[in-house]
């Protein structure tokens, strides 16, 4: 029995799952942070809006990978033979991602960027507004068949950065008085888990899918597009942004990496 992923077909079906994407976030957002408020350990009580957060991303990441991951690395979406195809070719799942993307990212994550201090990065706001623009371009004009890559799949390397981001935003809960022993021990193997995440997927096959794939189907194509031809501009100056700003993160997480990993080498040596 093959298995079925989720697909919609009409921009108006978009904006439904955009709109209860959005809305189930914010709801649990809010319910979460009222039930870490009351935590007994101050660290976690005193973050509690940012570990809501990170609980709403690690699951949706987890969402978003299965789906995507499913079509793009498992094989359950057939590659289209041609770039015009692989890139104008309508594909549901590609416009379900889209639009589940977009809704959590304009209803609940950029809000949440914006008022929580702790989230207000210049670099992930500008990220999460591209991600939105994306998002509707791909939900509304072009649900073609790399967003299952860029919405789905490539959110495998999300899973552990949520963890990992909690504990560096608030290093109360692993260094202090406060500090929760398991999650010391967890995050110690999780930055690890993170880096090779990121170096794999957000780095290497990132950039080849992106640099050997997507931008050359795309630049052989708008010249033929006709009305889509706009979508298709937009979709490629995004995506150079986007190549730019992996790389930026990528030396940014490496050397986050190697400062901790310094760390607690000198502290095992003292």
């Amino acid at each position: 029995m093959r298995l079925e992923l989720p697909a919609i077909d009409s921009d108006e079906d978009a904006l439904t799952v955009a709109v209860v994407s959005g809305g189930c976030a914010l709801a649990v957002q809010l319910i979460l942070t009222v039930i870490f408020r009351t935590a007994s350990n101050r660290a976690v009580a005193d973050a509690a809006a940012l570990g809501a957060h990170q609980v709403v991303a690690f699951f949706f990441m987890i969402l978003a990978s299965l789906v995507g991951g499913s079509a793009w690395w498992l094989g359950l979406a057939t590659p289209p033979a041609s770039a015009h195809d692989r890139l104008l070719a309508p594909n549901g799942t590609a416009r379900w991602l889209a639009a589940v993307m977009a809704g959590q990212l304009v209803i609940w994550d950029i809000p949440c960027s914006l008022f929580m201090k702790s989230l207000r990065k210049m670099d992930a706001v500008l990220h999460h507004v591209g991600m939105a623009i994306v998002g509707y371009n791909v939900a509304k004009y072009l649900p073609d068949y790399y967003s299952l890559y860029y919405m789905g799949a490539i959110e495998l390397s999300s899973i552990p950065l949520q963890l990992n981001d909690y504990c560096r935003l608030n290093r109360a809960v692993v260094e202090g008085p406060d500090a929760i022993p398991a999650l010391i021990k967890l995050n110690s193997i999780n930055q690890m888990l993170t880096a090779f995440a990121f170096l794999f997927v957000r780095l290497l096959s990132f950039s080849y899918v992106t640099l050997a794939l997507c931008i050359p189907d795309t630049l052989a194509t708008i010249p033929t597009a006709g009305e889509q031809k706009v979508p298709l501009q937009v979709l490629l100056v995004l995506l150079v942004a986007f190549q730019i700003l992996q790389l930026y993160w990528g030396y940014a997480h490496g050397r986050s990496f190697l400062k901790a990993q310094a760390k607690a080498a000198k502290s095992k040596g003292s």
